[in-house]
């Protein structure tokens, strides 16, 4: 497909490695790519969106070995596929495997912002940074 992730962060911030790596590992987690077993596992397969978003994030964790390695520790403990009606899907994964993470599990939300951030807790600044974000996203 033509798609591919250009930056993982915006054109006026630096990525931090540690931010890079969670979006890495969100991006492959919360995704419906996956390697072709009639390719021997070399092609990614799924929509074009979600492939990019799988490669980029490969590309990161050490290829689809390291994405196989982290979908084997985390596994799957929840998923509600997206959805043309909720615009939206949640992956939840143990997480305790993570050397990042104090939690049990790591929950990831992916899908239209305007339907993501109606689920979130923010308060009204962080709300009007998030649109300001997504507006400057929207004209590139």
């Amino acid at each position: 497909n033509g798609l591919r992730v250009v930056s993982l962060a915006p054109p006026d911030q630096a990525a931090s490695d540690a931010a890079c790596l969670k979006l890495c590992r969100a991006g492959v987690l919360n995704n419906a790519a996956h390697a072709s077993v009639s390719s021997g596992d070399k092609e990614v397969v799924g929509s074009p969106t979600e492939v990019a978003i799988f490669n980029a994030g490969a590309a990161l964790l050490g290829g689809l070995q390291g994405v196989a390695k982290l979908k084997a520790e985390v596994g799957l403990a929840f998923e509600i596929p997206f959805n043309s009606d909720n615009k939206w899907m949640v992956t939840v994964h143990a997480s305790d495997k993570l050397e990042d993470s104090t939690d049990p599990y790591l929950c990831i939300i992916k899908g239209a912002p305007e339907r993501v951030l109606a689920r979130c807790a923010l308060d009204e600044e962080s709300l009007r940074h998030a649109d300001e974000a997504l507006q400057g996203l929207m004209q590139q």
